[in-house]
């Protein structure tokens, strides 16, 4: 995206004509601005129900029922308890081990979702980019010629 931005701007500013090219830069301006908002927006709306939705669904697989779940308790339990540590401590140690487990696996999954989306996106909005009339630029601005020259 960001290596698009310059060629595009670039193409934009120069199918515009010399009078109006100070109103086309600031209409730019303020349009990037505003998508780039919108965009971040749309994109951290779904991180977030995303994020919400698969510590929900890991959750649901960490429960006490589930032996996988239990061994791993146990696992960590009895390796804390023997640095030293009581029963109860031990306890809160692989309960918080398991949940920052839990929750880095859903925030991974959420933004896999979210690159997913990004990548819809992007795919569904090239074509478009390829359909944006053409116009023959005939002088880049800046470039003077006899007929642009003032004379006095």
């Amino acid at each position: 995206m960001g290596l698009l931005m310059a060629p595009l701007t670039t193409a934009f500013m120069n199918s515009v004509p010399q009078n109006k090219i100070g109103v086309a830069s600031s209409m730019n301006n303020i349009l990037q601005q505003i998508g780039a908002s919108m965009g971040i927006a749309f994109f951290t709306a779904i991180l977030s129900n995303r994020s919400v939705y698969h510590i929900a669904m890991t959750g649901q697989d960490v429960q006490a029922g589930n032996p996988v779940f239990l061994q791993s308790v146990r696992n960590i339990m009895d390796h804390v308890h023997s640095l030293g540590y009581g029963l109860g401590t031990s306890m809160a140690a692989a309960r918080g081990m398991l949940m920052t487990t839990v929750i880095k696996t859903a925030v991974v999954k959420a933004f896999q979702d979210t690159f997913f989306v990004a990548t819809i996106v992007i795919a569904l909005v090239i074509p478009l980019a390829f359909m944006l009339p053409m116009k023959v630029i005939r002088q880049p601005h800046g470039h003077k010629t006899e007929e642009h020259i003032i004379v006095d």
